[in-house]
């Protein structure tokens, strides 16, 4: 009986963690093809990949009419290229994401077989990283770089423990030289990986140094000199100005590890206790290995964290490699429990139930609606009937919908703009910025101007209004079946006013991240 209880639990834990796989797998799917941003940094995302498809180079001085992002940009010309196959939008950019993110698991499960043997441990680990997908704010499959980030750091990982010749120390520096210019956290993991090679397995330790030395050396120099330095100043000295919320220090993990991540934890804890007992497999290599692979991705974690802009999709490495570690140590606390007790054994697949249950979420609140997309064409119309090029300060992609020209993206905007102070070349970039926006709204070079909210330095509501009209929400949804015009229309003085431009209250905000959308609408003064 008590062995029909346990094989009881192990299927409905199976159940469980393909349900959770399949769920993602769906959502995937559901919002992959969704015409609008699911984040509200994806418009630039694609104004990115456009740019770069364009033919220009993608870290310039900055202007009205582009600035890049702080991010490498390994990922923005992987999903260019993807976009170039299989045409412009969001699809190309979320298709690399959703394709990494089922890569993360399967390496997740091929990291755990390979230390276990076992099936059932390697496919719940990777079901408590498809589980974690709501913990980390939905973000695998959306048009940003973190999936694929992660796919090139556990590719690292994997790669260091499955050669044993000299390439066991070049294949991981190539992938941890990729995902460095997918994203600038790496160098955790890189710092960790050395630490592991210097004590356990030294002699490989000056291959790798010298392998990602050559490597990140080369191809910092040579992006360095094909953007003119640009390149320098947006990934490495922007992001070092980045304010950090001393909060945030205790907030990480009493917000997430505790809530969320506590039945892995004790399994961890357990382990560590008992690991000389218990453990299968041989201590002086599996262990150390991804105790230190689990330092660095956990401070590639919260040292990020820590910053004010940070969000969930930061928790990703740390998720990944917990899952890992986590279901190793349950394979050895498995088998000594059978030789315990039973009983034991029953309580460990009730731990891992009661992870899963920690995970659930509502499937159908990860989905825009029908009345999200409805919102985001009457947007577009009310795009495509102002007269003239049109600045939408937050969402740039929603210009080119419509055929028109796109501009600078707000959060790329207050990156420079918050470092005034920053010299580069000889020059203050955020001063240059600030002259570009600031003549072309005096220029009164666009026909309209559409803002998610009435601030925002160096373009806010009275320095706009100056040429501009401010048109109420009423006024606005008046004229979407014709031309926009400021003629016959009310203007919309009132700094302090919340009326936006839609009727309902929820609908067309993004599904994750920072809760903002479209509001306000500005026409050219006669």
């Amino acid at each position: 009986m008590a062995h029909n209880w346990e094989d009881k639990l192990k299927s409905a834990s199976i159940i469980a963690g393909a349900g959770f796989i399949v769920t993602y797998l769906i959502l995937a799917v559901i919002r992959m093809n969704y015409p609008f941003e699911l984040e509200w940094i994806e418009g630039a995302i694609v104004d990115s990949c456009r740019w770069i498809l364009a033919g220009n180079q993608l870290y310039v001085a900055p202007s009205i009419d582009f600035v890049p992002l702080n991010y490498p940009p390994l990922y923005f010309y992987v999903s260019a290229l993807v976009m170039k196959l299989i045409g412009e939008g969001f699809l190309a950019p979320r298709l690399v994401s959703i394709i990494s993110s089922i890569g993360c698991m399967l390496l997740i499960y091929g990291m755990v077989k390979r230390e276990t043997k076992n099936t059932t441990a390697a496919f719940l680990a990777a079901a408590f990283f498809a589980a974690a997908y709501k913990l980390c704010e939905t973000w695998y499959d959306i048009a940003k770089s973190d999936s694929f980030h992660l796919f090139l750091m556990l590719a690292a990982v994997y790669t260091v423990r499955i050669f044993k010749n000299h390439w066991k120390a070049i294949m991981p520096s190539i992938f941890l030289c990729l995902a460095f210019h997918t994203k600038q956290s790496t160098i955790f993991l890189i710092a960790a990986i050395a630490v592991y090679f210097l004590f356990y397995e030294r002699r490989f330790f000056i291959s790798y140094i010298i392998s990602i030395i050559v490597l990140l050396s080369g191809t910092f120099l040579y992006l360095y000199q094909i953007s003119d330095g640009w390149y320098y100043y947006y990934v490495y000295m922007i992001p070092q100005n980045h304010l950090r919320s001393d909060s945030n220090y205790i907030f990480f993990w009493t917000k997430y590890f505790l809530p969320y991540l506590s039945p892995i934890l004790i399994l961890l804890i357990a382990y560590s206790v008992l690991r000389r007992r218990v453990s299968q497999i041989d201590l002086q290599l599996n262990t150390p290995f991804y105790l230190i692979v689990a330092v660095g991705m956990l401070l590639a974690s919260y040292l990020i964290m820590l910053h004010n802009v940070a969000w969930a999709n930061n928790l990703m490495p740390s998720i990944a490699v917990v899952s890992v570690l986590a279901m190793i140590c349950f394979h050895d606390l498995l088998k000594a429990a059978h030789a315990k007790s039973r009983y034991l054994a029953r309580i460990l697949w009730l731990i891992i139930l009661l992870q899963f249950s920690l995970f659930i979420y509502l499937p159908n609140q990860q989905a825009p609606t029908c009345e999200d997309e409805q919102a985001g064409y009457m947007l577009l119309n009310i795009i495509d009937d102002i007269e003239g090029d049109v600045l939408v300060r937050e969402h740039g992609y929603y210009s080119a919908m419509v055929g028109k020209p796109t501009f600078a993206q707000r959060m790329a905007v207050l990156d420079v703009m918050k470092n005034e102070e920053l010299e580069f070349k000889g020059i203050k970039p955020a001063d240059l910025l600030r002259e570009s926006i600031v003549n072309s709204i005096r220029a009164k070079r666009f026909g309209g101007i559409i803002t998610d909210a009435l601030h925002g330095d160096p373009y806010d509501h009275r320095m706009i209004t100056k040429y501009y009209s401010m048109l109420s929400g009423e006024s606005t949804r008046q004229h979407i079946s014709g031309k926009l015009s400021d003629g016959g229309t009310r203007q919309h003085d009132n700094y302090d006013s919340d009326e936006g431009i839609y009727e309902s209250d929820i609908s067309f905000y993004p599904i994750t991240g920072y809760q903002t959308r479209p509001e306000y609408v500005y026409i050219k003064s006669k």
